[in-house]
């Protein structure tokens, strides 16, 4: 694995980034297995498209992930709960910018990242106008204080097919 920071100087280990790799058998993920290229690729392509949203392909833990699936978070209902919590805070704002009035029916899935603060990344299903389920998500970040932002609360982006 090669390393090199922002003067291309590699003599530093504060801030390395990995610009490419040399080995089919480097580190990453923390347990013994080869390196899967194209895992990486394709994880790196579904978290630039779907803004972290959805993941299906995991290259496993590791330092270089970014975002990954919470897939048992959900089973305790105490997070259901705080989720439920935190996409209808999200919810609101959403609806106070654009006049409407959504409201959050089912958490769907969760993914997790961030270092400092963490970052939840929420898919919810919610309530129309005319009672029909539409799909959203929302990223909610939570600060060292506990604090709660949203940057970003949205319908579910449709694949682009084509």
């Amino acid at each position: 694995m090669v390393f090199s920071d922002e003067v291309n100087d590699t003599s530093s280990p504060i801030r390395p980034t990995y610009s490419q790799y040399d080995s089919d058998e480097d580190f990453c993920p923390y347990y013994p297995q080869k390196m899967d290229k194209a895992v990486w690729e394709k994880y790196y392509q579904q978290v630039k498209e779907s803004e972290g949203f959805d993941i299906t392909d995991y290259p496993g833990q590791c330092a270089m992930t970014t975002v990954y699936p919470m897939p048992f978070y959900l089973n305790d209902p105490k997070n259901v709960d705080m989720m439920t919590d935190y996409a209808g805070k999200a919810l609101r704002q959403y609806n106070d910018e654009k006049g409407t009035n959504y409201k959050v029916n089912d958490i769907l899935k969760v993914n997790g990242g961030g270092c400092r603060d963490f970052i939840f990344y929420i898919t919810f299903s919610v309530k129309t106008r005319d009672d029909k389920d539409d799909i959203f998500q929302a990223k909610v970040v939570k600060d060292l204080r506990y604090r709660l932002q949203f940057p970003l609360v949205r319908p579910k982006v449709k694949a682009f097919i084509g």
